[in-house]
């Protein structure tokens, strides 16, 4: 799996590039100034905006999602979320999103919400619900290179992500 961090910077969360056939982007981070205009320069040293076809978030929060409504605008790629979190960002609740938190407002967000499998043309990603982080978190798995996407459910070094903010529950985490 050919796979590019083309985001990360600052309070943004790391936004990766899966380059195949259909390339998909994961994660969109905050949106905001030098951070935006560094993922897409990035992005379009790699393949052609128009080539993506998918941008899934692996959660609602603010600093995954807030980049969301530009970058789909640059691509018309299908925007994918778990349906327990869709609802936030659609109607662009800055409150459950977190944006405050990092000085944005959360737009509102046209998506769908996310299947089982993501078809990325010459790979697939198996959708895994991972609650607790938030309602609707999701980690992505490829079985061939057996590489996980966690979003902020699990990181490298096993510590977990937050369950004190709104909708997260440890206990599911």
């Amino acid at each position: 799996m050919d796979v590019h961090n083309v985001g990360g910077f600052g309070y943004d969360s790391n936004v990766y590039l899966i380059k195949s056939s259909k390339p998909i982007v994961v994660d969109t981070g905050t949106g905001q100034g030098i951070y935006f205009k560094n993922m897409v320069e990035n992005i379009e040293k790699i393949c052609s905006l128009k080539s993506i076809k998918t941008i899934v978030l692996t959660h609602m929060h603010f600093d995954h999602t807030g980049g969301a409504g530009k970058l789909q605008e640059l691509t018309d790629a299908n925007l994918l979320i778990h349906e327990d979190d869709a609802d936030h960002v659609r109607i662009g609740d800055n409150v459950a999103t977190g944006a405050r938190m990092f000085g944005g407002s959360m737009e509102r967000l046209n998506v769908s919400n996310i299947g089982r499998k993501i078809d990325g043309g010459d790979i697939a990603l198996k959708v895994i619900h991972t609650p607790g982080h938030s309602p609707g978190s999701i980690s992505l798995y490829e079985e061939k290179s057996k590489s996980l996407f966690s979003g902020d459910t699990v990181f490298a070094d096993g510590s977990t992500g937050r369950w004190d903010l709104i909708g997260g529950d440890y206990n599911q985490l």
